[in-house]
């Protein structure tokens, strides 16, 4: 699996954990939560081996109804 301590991250995040494939492994919505202290800060994992982490604006994987099981495309220029 994937972890990211989100230590200095000025604005909070979704991050989605994508496999090789391109399947949604699992999204961890608005981290870090705002106005966390450094000792409450915690480390986001993937659910089962990942290979990428997107990360976009908070709140955008709710707004556009992006589900774990869905798939994503990554051009081959990133794989």
């Amino acid at each position: 699996d994937r972890g990211f301590w989100m230590k200095n991250t000025l604005i909070p995040l979704d991050m989605i954990f994508v496999d090789a494939e391109g399947r949604i492994i699992n999204i961890e919505e608005t981290v870090p939560e705002p106005n966390t202290s450094d000792e409450d800060l915690k480390t986001y994992r993937s659910d089962a081996p990942a290979k990428y982490v997107i990360e976009t604006n908070s709140s955008f994987t709710e707004r556009r109804n992006v589900e774990e099981g869905d798939r994503v495309v990554i051009p081959t220029r990133y794989r």
